[in-house]
């Protein structure tokens, strides 16, 4: 069995090596049934140069060039019937050429040198078949007749070839076949009386596709050139046999000729000088694409290119009125587009305006259109002026408009306001209220604010807004109305559809009312606290006043119900509260409590039933207390705390590559699987080798063990068993007996 498995795998081996070897050689794939080389173009009745003009050619269908040495073409000569190629190859996908006569001949009109030349070739006007022969007279392939007529192939005052079409068919079929259309690879004395493709394509069809633009870049439709005219085209397309070049020609209606004649060109771009063109004249350039074959495609025109080099007529009947309905600021102008037959170049119009007074115009393009809106203006009294030209392609102006339109811009949409973005600044008694607006207040600019009484009829201030509409500040005096009213008037006289009514706060809160008043003279001045209440939601602030023979004294405002004052003893004063809303309006004074401050007594007022009610006491002790700082707090010393120190886990020590080992013997486990697979992989690698070498030995010794030799070996191998089996028998008879 291991002698077996070893030779089997050294053949495996072999076999692989074989087989990898032989894909290294294999040819090029190829189409089942096409032959490898075709006969594919005959011309069996000559040329116009000379009748023995004739020419065959063969054709590699492979992708690999293919030697012809010996190879035979049968029925094709005069005198042995057959012609034997005696040395050369055909390219991969390429032609091979047997003539009469070479290139320049004048007897021949090739413009291509043959692969043979020979003066062998006498192809007969009635048809006979013709085989392609192998050197062993495999037939490759073989071209059919008509009964005594060629399939194809002219020889009239036209000659034209016979040739095999593109697509490889059997070659004694007449559909294989057609007459050539093309005209490639022959002299230009050829033409137009012969047609054949010696060495390219059997084409039949032209060309197709294309774009042509006037002008060697983007496509333009006019010109102030006179002495030329320039075009490129793309998108040609052959997939036959390609385009190999173009004819161009230039004239005044697509297709024409009749101001440049067809020219050869092999770029994708061609530029007709020194012409002379009538202005105001549209010409087309055509192109004629040129296949592989020498087959001229239809012709493909541009779409025309105008030749004008006169500035534009002056558009007419320009007209700048106000702009209906806006907030002002906007002129709308119209005019009459320039005459299309004299000025058929016209791009863009310019419109041209300036405020009166002004040096510099501003210049809007309006492109073609002949209607255009100015905005940003300023409105009435500002008046401005218009004028408008029409611009060619070439850049030149028309003149201007004459003369300018003079008009005004009219704010047509009455004014508004936003109440929101309106502020009232309420003062205090003594200072200016006032009126402004935030950004966007009023609904335009340049509008005039008018500010009255309620009565509409008293005027108290004016303003003009700003640009963002906003206004200014406008005083309306100290408290002096409850509300006012707002009207709007815009530049071009347009009033508010409504008047704004605005509240202006003149009426003080209620009373507050004193409840408590505590006079604790324990020396000079005395201490005394005053409490009230606020009797109106409306009261900001608060101020106590205390008067002693008409001399009035007060406190700050302030915003609590309560208030501590040293006041001096010995003298009788009366208390009393005032309180004022946020725009500064006072209430009318509070209840008043009557008090004489005297030295050592504490003197109480409370307000019960409506009525004050007065208490004194005797202050006893020192004129004054004075209660002393307690002494700070001791630090308590707290020892820091201490962090709570985590408890030890137990661990187990790294291996040597600083892993921690699985427990549970998973560890060992696992090494032992691996131990196990790198000796199954080790025991599998020498046996490879050992097998290996042993077969090489068997092959380089060319020893064979014969069937003699096996049994001797199995025979010594029984002796040895036997012995040793001997030898452990004695050895256990020997442990009995002791």
């Amino acid at each position: 069995v291991s002698k077996f498995f070893t030779r089997f795998l050294v053949t495996l081996l072999a076999l692989q090596g074989a087989v990898a070897a032989q894909l290294l050689t294999l040819k090029a794939a190829h189409a089942a049934g096409t032959p490898e080389v075709v006969i594919n173009e005959i011309m069996w009745m000559g040329s116009t140069a000379s009748s023995s003009d004739e020419w065959i050619e063969l054709r590699n269908t492979t992708n690999q060039d293919i030697d012809l040495s010996g190879w035979i073409l049968t029925n094709s000569a005069s005198s042995s019937g057959d012609l034997t190629i005696s040395s050369g190859s055909v390219a991969a996908n390429g032609y091979f050429l047997i003539s009469n006569f070479g290139k320049g001949s004048a007897s021949s009109v090739l413009n291509v040198d043959p692969d043979v030349v020979t003066t062998s070739i006498s192809l007969s006007n009635t048809c006979q078949a013709i085989n392609l022969e192998q050197s062993d007279t495999t037939i490759v392939d073989s071209i059919g007749c008509d009964g005594n007529q060629y399939f194809a192939g002219e020889n009239v005052s036209v000659k034209k070839s016979m040739e095999r079409n593109i697509e490889i068919a059997d070659g004694t079929q007449a559909s294989s076949w057609h007459s050539s259309v093309g005209f490639a690879n022959l002299d230009s004395s050829a033409s137009p009386n012969n047609f054949a493709t010696p060495a390219v394509t059997n084409d039949v069809t032209s060309a197709n596709g294309g774009l042509v633009s006037d002008s060697l870049a983007a496509d333009i439709s006019f010109t102030a050139d006179g002495t030329s005219l320039s075009a490129n085209w793309s998108g040609f397309t052959d997939p036959e046999s390609g385009v190999s070049s173009y004819l161009v020609a230039a004239g005044k209606t697509p297709g024409g000729n009749d101001v440049a004649t067809y020219a050869a060109e092999t770029l994708t771009n061609h530029t007709f000088s020194g012409l002379s063109l009538v202005e105001n004249t549209t010409y087309y350039v055509s192109v004629e694409a040129v296949n592989g074959a020498g087959i001229n495609g239809d012709p493909v025109s541009s779409n025309g290119v105008t030749f004008n080099s006169l500035a534009p007529d002056a558009p007419t009947n320009l007209q700048v009125a106000d702009t209906p309905n806006d907030n002002g600021g906007s002129l709308t102008a119209s005019w009459t587009a320039s005459d299309p037959t004299t000025s058929p170049d016209v791009t863009n119009y310019q419109l041209n305006y300036r405020r009166i007074g002004d040096v510099s115009w501003n210049h809007l393009d309006t492109v073609l259109n002949t209607t255009q809106a100015v905005t940003g203006l300023k409105n009435k009294p500002t008046s401005y002026e218009f004028t408008v030209e029409a611009i060619d392609f070439a850049g030149n102006q028309s003149m201007e408009t004459d003369p300018p339109v003079v008009t005004q811009a009219l704010d047509n949409q009455a004014p508004t306001l936003d109440l929101a973005k309106t502020i009232v600044s309420q003062n205090k008694p003594g200072n200016q209220d006032a009126i402004s607006g935030q950004a966007g207040a009023v609904s335009q600019p340049d509008v005039t604010l008018k500010v009255f009484g309620s009565d509409l009829t008293t005027p108290i201030n004016s303003v003009v807004s700003n640009e963002d509409g906003s206004f200014p500040l406008m005083y309306i005096g100290d408290n002096q109305f409850d509300h006012v009213t707002v009207e709007l008037v815009n530049s071009s006289d347009v009033h508010s559809v409504t008047t704004y009514s605005l509240a202006n706060d003149v009426v003080g809160p209620k009373a507050p009312t004193l409840t408590k008043l505590v006079a604790n003279c324990v020396s000079d001045p005395c201490r005394v606290t005053t409490q009230w209440i606020s009797n109106d939601p409306d009261s900001q602030t608060f101020q106590v006043s205390y008067v002693n023979n008409g001399a009035e004294h007060k406190t700050l405002e302030q915003t609590g119900i309560t208030i501590a004052q040293d006041i001096a003893t010995g003298k009788s004063y009366d208390f009393s509260v005032s309180a004022f809303d946020l725009a500064g309006n006072p209430s009318i004074k509070s209840n008043v409590f009557n008090v004489a401050l005297t030295r050592g007594v504490k003197t109480t007022v409370t307000l019960i039933d409506g009525q004050p009610v007065i208490t004194t006491e005797a202050i006893s002790g020192s004129l004054q207390v004075v209660q002393a700082t307690p002494p700070a707090a001791e630090a308590l010393l707290v020892p820091p705390a201490k962090a709570a120190e985590p408890t030890p886990v137990p661990t187990t020590p790294n291996d040597q590559n600083g892993n921690q080992p699985l427990t549970d013997g998973t560890a060992k486990s696992q090494d032992w699987v691996r131990i196990f697979i790198v000796v199954v992989i080790l025991l599998v690698i020498a046996g490879s080798f050992y097998a290996l070498s042993r077969s090489i030995n068997d092959q380089s010794d060319d020893r064979i063990i014969k069937p003699s030799d096996e049994d001797k070996i199995e025979k010594d191998s029984d002796q040895s068993s036997t012995a040793s089996k001997r030898k452990s028998s004695g050895h256990n008879r020997n442990r009995r007996r002791r």
